[in-house]
């Protein structure tokens, strides 16, 4: 293997051990922040690793909204498993400092809203929480103004997870 062979297997894995470290998906936003701001790879490179890897079945990407998320398919983690100790250690610790102060402590989930008219005066309102690309709660209201349901969605950012547990908790009793 050439000494350029073994740094492009370096980086694939390198995507690979984010992706499954992290626990849940990694757009590609993040994957771009850690590995070029870090001067591991320029974003051309990184682009086409991640094309490869989906490809090759290694990691495979869902489209949510804008955004598109990577997570690690089992052929992914059984050649990171194998290969692990390729990368280097200090790159390691450096991903794992990432991944526990950037990725851990942003908020892992999305939060979309929806208003529409049904034409009689009244708005439809769609309340949805998405967690790895799944939604984790989906509400729809009926609200005599479009007020009320702006007012639903401006709520639903600061009170989502209050939500969820009340109606998760009260359906399991």
């Amino acid at each position: 293997m050439s000494g350029q062979d073994y740094e492009i297997s370096i980086d694939k894995l390198s995507i690979l051990y984010m992706i499954k470290t992290v626990k849940h998906f990694v757009t590609n936003t993040g994957l771009c922040d850690f590995f070029i701001a870090e001067n591991y790879m320029d974003y051309f490179n990184l682009q086409q690793f991640i094309n490869e890897l989906v490809e090759s079945k290694y990691i495979y990407s869902k489209s949510v909204e804008s955004k598109t998320l990577y997570y690690i398919t089992s052929k992914g983690a059984e050649t990171l498993g194998l290969l692990i100790n390729l990368i280097p250690k200090s790159m390691i610790e450096e991903m794992d400092n990432y991944i526990v102060d950037v990725l851990h402590t942003s908020k892992n989930y999305d939060l979309l809203t929806n208003i529409t008219s049904n034409g009689d005066g009244e708005y439809n309102v769609s309340l949805t929480a998405m967690e790895r690309g799944e939604s984790l709660i989906s509400i729809n209201l009926l609200v005599p103004s479009k007020e009320m349901a702006m007012d639903m969605c401006n709520k639903w950012a600061i009170k989502n997870q209050e939500i969820y547990e009340f109606i998760y908790k009260n359906l399991l009793e």
